[in-house]
């Protein structure tokens, strides 16, 4: 039994991330946006004030599966129909997850301490237990799906769940855990066997369960183990206990035992399996329950949300794309940028000084984040290619730590990142190079340039080198789109970046009278 909140036929969102996805996550500040998702409700109920309640499991559970990247269309296409279902049934899936941690905390209790128990009466009545809270897991989830307005909604993630778990399959665990309760209630367990020779035998046969009340329980002592030592002691019958010595009563007791197992095993595969089931919802349900409430946060502040579409690797266009971080920051709209290029490979972004350009990278690189998640996109359109990897390479501020100089750091990052370059890669670099003189970097943000259009993998670059932009552009060739940070008559900056050949300044002295002057 699966319930897929992930991806077709599957609930786990996979095992392969982004090549050193913590520089992503760092380069992007998606820190920020696992934070907001894991924020929600309030506990003024409480007798505080109104103070929305941090839930690290759903920060944790966005970083996983943000930085697990979709490839495949269908996947991607599966996967925004559950965020959008979540969306639209945020209470539901709320409540799906409540159940999910209570339920992956019994299924690690359960297991964490299934080792220290024997094979005896202990261990049988902690099994028909562990049963029977398995079983009242599965039928909330089911009165939750009972109680969606939208009955199509989630329908394919629970198909399997449906299907294996009806009302007859219901209706018999309830059966079955009745008729386990001979062990905790008091009954008879009838044996016989085909042979005896010599007083031996080694095959026996289960007759009959009889559930009675055949004696008063006594009260046990006090506390969770009193009780089940209690029960577990109850299971040898009275007929069992006429017996006068202690070896035949210990004989006894080990065959009762033995049925008792024997009848657990033919529930081993459904205890195992839905235990799987209930612990990897939680993840799921984290991160179904981060991207709704992150999706809410954007509409409060009038954000632009689309589902992306998928394209051809030639292809990129979006409108009105905003940072989604400066979303959260500002908690307003901030200034939206669009762009429609095909056949562009390579995107050279130069322009004024603070007049938007690393912004503009950064949307760009959690747009792409987040529609490889199967999320939404803070834009009114986004479409794009897929891509298994996404590199950045942001200049960084020179520390103690560094045992080089900076442009000698600059260089061992971005070998390490073109040793692992694939056809199928994304690139963003903000300011690289930036570390030496115009000259240098200029030569070696031109031969990586080169390099890179021998290639499908598609480059996204700001840059202050104006000689190497100008190199590009004499070469006139068609893969490579050149944007430019605009610049107002009067010096202002409108943070808009539009299709623009270089220009020969980043007017750095706007800056100066701004801030010296």
């Amino acid at each position: 039994m699966k319930i897929n909140l992930m991806c077709p036929g599957r609930d786990t969102p996979g095992s392969y991330t982004y090549p050193d996805a913590h520089i992503i996550a760092k380069d992007l500040n998606l820190q920020l946006v696992f934070e907001q998702a894991s924020r929600g409700g309030s506990d003024a109920d409480k007798g505080h004030a109104a103070v929305e309640i941090k839930d690290d499991y759903i920060k944790d559970a966005m970083r996983k599966i943000m930085l697990t990247p979709l490839t495949d269309a269908e996947d991607i296409l599966y996967r925004q129909k559950l965020v959008k279902d979540s969306v639209e049934n945020e209470q539901f899936i709320e409540a799906l997850y409540g159940v999910a941690v209570r339920a992956e905390k019994t299924v690690s209790e359960h297991f964490s301490g299934a080792g220290k128990l024997s094979k005896g009466a202990i261990s049988t009545v902690e099994k028909i237990k562990y049963l029977g809270n398995l079983n009242s897991y599965l039928k909330e989830i089911k009165e939750l799906l009972g109680g969606l307005k939208n009955r199509d909604a989630f329908r394919e993630a629970f198909e399997d769940f449906y299907n294996e778990y009806n009302d007859e399959f219901a209706a018999a665990t309830e059966e079955i855990l009745e008729d386990l309760e001979f062990i905790t209630s008091g009954g008879k367990l009838s044996v016989r066997t085909d042979s005896l020779t010599g007083l031996k035998t080694e095959r026996f046969f289960i007759e009959e369960l009889e559930v009675t009340e055949y004696r008063e329980r006594k009260k046990p002592k006090s506390g969770a183990v009193a009780k089940v030592i209690s029960a577990a002691n109850s299971i040898i019958n009275p007929d069992v206990r006429e017996l006068k010595t202690e070896t035949l009563i210990a004989d006894a007791k080990s065959l009762e035992d033995a049925a008792c197992d024997y009848i657990l095993s033919f529930y081993e595969d459904f205890i195992k399996t839905t235990g799987t089931t209930l612990k990897n919802m939680k993840l799921s349900s984290a991160f179904l329950l981060g991207a709704a409430r992150l999706y809410k946060r954007f509409e409060r502040f009038n954000v632009p949300l689309c589902f992306p579409e998928i394209c051809g690797r030639e292809s990129i266009d979006f409108d009105d794309l905003c940072e989604s971080c400066l979303c959260i920051y500002n908690r307003k709209k901030p200034v939206g940028n669009s762009v429609s290029a095909h056949g562009k490979q390579i995107f050279v972004i130069t322009g004024a000084n603070q007049g938007g350009k690393s912004t503009y990278l950064r949307s760009i690189g959690l747009a792409q984040v987040f529609m490889q998640a199967g999320m939404f996109v803070t834009a009114e359109s986004y479409k794009s290619a897929l891509y298994k990897n996404i590199f950045t390479h942001f200049t960084r501020r020179e520390d103690s730590a560094m045992n080089s100089g900076r442009l000698d750091e600059e260089l061992k990052r971005m070998s390490h990142i073109v040793d692992r370059l694939t056809s199928d890669s994304m690139m963003l670099l903000n300011e690289s190079f930036a570390t030496t003189t115009e000259k240098e970097g200029s030569v070696i943000a031109e031969e990586l340039t080169d390099a890179v259009l021998k290639t499908e993998v598609r480059m996204f670059c700001v840059t202050h080198l104006l000689e190497f932009a100008h190199r590009c552009f004499e070469k006139n060739d068609e893969r490579v789109l050149f944007l430019s940070a605009e610049r107002r008559a009067d010096g202002t900056r409108s943070f808009r970046i539009k299709v623009n050949p270089p220009e020969d300044t980043s007017y750095g002295l706007d800056l100066y009278d701004a801030i010296i002057r």
